[in-house]
């Protein structure tokens, strides 16, 4: 055998190596790195985010089961009171968590209202988004 084809052999094996290892080492290095800027509450956000995600995803499923016959009335009124009640729980803790809202000053008279943009007193439409002036 020629060394050039063993070589070649050994360069082969070296890619597909690193590119099996690849996925694996990459995800290592992202899930040591803090999730949010603050560490802790940044996990404690996408820990309620999800939860949020799985409670909505409940209530669809129990409302496909509803139509699908699957429930009863009284087993869906039940239910969906324990899921929305769970939800309404998560949302009030990511509120918590966010902070107070910050509130938006309203746009300059001249300024367009969907982005804010300065608009000059006889264009019709923004510059900035195309949205109608007037």
């Amino acid at each position: 055998m020629s060394l050039w084809i063993v070589a070649a052999q050994g360069l082969l094996a070296v890619g597909v190596l690193a590119a099996v290892a690849y996925p694996l080492v990459w995800r290592e290095v992202e899930d040591a790195q803090p999730l949010g800027p603050s560490g802790d509450g940044g996990q404690a956000r996408e820990d309620l985010l999800t939860q949020k995600h799985l409670a909505y995803e409940a209530i669809k499923e129990l409302e496909f089961d509803r139509a699908s016959g699957k429930l009863s009335e009284a087993d869906y009124q039940a239910m969906h009171k324990e899921f929305e009640a769970e939800a309404i729980g998560v949302l009030k803790k990511l509120d918590a968590l966010e902070g107070p809202e910050v509130s938006v000053p309203p746009p300059a008279p001249d300024a367009c209202p969907s982005c804010g943009h300065v608009a000059k007193p006889d264009h019709d439409f923004c510059s900035g988004c195309g949205a109608k002036l007037r």
